[in-house]
């Protein structure tokens, strides 16, 4: 095999690791729907740029809440991020 077309041992691990775990979510996923569908809640959240806009209304007793709650946490991690981003080139262009 040609140097070019190999890859290195820390993207292939990256890459086992990626896909174990996208199984996992879907087994975990799958396994919740079919055991207890009145008892499943959840919904999700699409980011378009810095602003979490949440995409339909969630399913399941508490569906509402936890889309609240994961856009209110992200919002709080991307001001966290940009926040230490700004650290992060202000120490850098003092140095």
């Amino acid at each position: 095999m040609p140097e070019e077309t190999r890859l290195g041992w820390g993207y292939r691990l990256f890459l086992i690791g990626f896909f174990i775990t996208f199984v996992g979510m879907l087994l975990i996923l799958l396994s919740s729907l079919l055991h207890l569908p009145n008892l499943v809640s959840g919904g999700f959240i699409v980011f378009l740029g810095p602003i979490p806009i949440p995409i339909g209304l969630g399913f399941g007793p508490y569906g509402t809440i936890l889309t609240l709650a994961s856009a209110i946490v992200m919002t709080i991690l991307i001001t966290l991020f940009i926040v230490l981003q700004r650290r992060k080139v202000r120490r850098s262009v003092a140095s």
